[in-house]
């Protein structure tokens, strides 16, 4: 978890290392004050249907290599790159319950970074119904550029088009990544966290922690893509078991 100043003094702040290899480090280390939080991530893994549906189907074999940028809780299918898809079909019945699972998502997303703030940073922390409210308007504003990214191919069927369009949405990405981590150390509304994440996005040392964070996944997910694709529902789970303190890890 990159390194934002509190409004309250972090305990043994002094003795945070500059050197980003021990923000790694320190991570794993940590992992044994939050390993709980691990089940989320092994739940969300197991409970995707459609990828695991996906992978049971999938005839052959095949290894994965992603390079990742950060996000606040990694599964297992961020380390699988899955197959493309036939068509994209905006549907527009199905936005409700699309919504509805991003709600839930950030609801998570705000509990998983609560929890590491009070068991790793600040134990005084209390839930804030304003820091989980910017967090799902956070996650919001991301559905919407993916709506407008699909809508723009459906509307134009352009490859190129959509593709500019993607890397552009990965541009935006990496300035704002850090924004729910943001919201509830600072304990700060979602546009003076967009304003802070902007800010630390600049300086070197968060690009070489994201740059890092890519390599690790791009290291790991062929490892992981070939258990799953090699034993399919006993990968999932072996694989699901393995992701779990490691996509903890990546967050911590």
């Amino acid at each position: 978890m990159y390194r934002f100043k509190a409004n309250k003094p972090l305990r043994g702040l002094h003795d945070v290392p500059s050197s980003i290899i021990d923000d790694f480090r320190n991570g794993a280390k940590s992992l044994r004050r939050i390993i709980d939080l691990a089940l989320i991530n092994l739940a969300l893994s197991l409970i995707d249907v459609r990828n695991i549906m996906y992978i049971v189907q999938f005839p052959g074999f095949k290894v994965d290599f992603r390079f990742l940028l950060p996000k606040v809780i990694p599964t297992l299918w961020d380390f699988i790159l899955m197959g493309p898809v036939n068509g994209v079909n905006v549907n527009l019945s199905s936005l409700p319950m699309t919504v509805v699972y991003v709600v839930i998502a950030a609801i998570l997303q705000y509990l998983y970074v609560y929890y590491m703030v009070k068991r790793l940073i600040n134990p005084n922390i209390s839930i804030d119904g304003g820091m989980l409210s910017g967090i799902i308007l956070y996650n919001i504003i991301l559905l919407v550029i993916a709506l407008i990214i699909a809508s723009v191919y459906v509307a134009t069927i352009s490859s190129a088009l959509t593709t500019l369009m993607i890397i552009l949405y990965l541009f935006i990405y990496y300035f704002i990544y850090s924004t729910p981590y943001v919201i509830v150390l600072r304990g700060v509304e979602l546009g003076k966290a967009f304003s802070i994440a902007v800010r630390a996005a600049t300086r070197g040392d968060y690009l070489l922690f994201t740059i890092l964070y890519g390599l690790l996944t791009l290291a790991l997910s062929p490892l992981i893509s070939a258990m799953v694709y090699g034993a399919k529902i006993a990968g999932i789970l072996v694989a699901s078991v393995i992701e779990a303190p490691i996509g903890l890890w990546l967050s911590a």
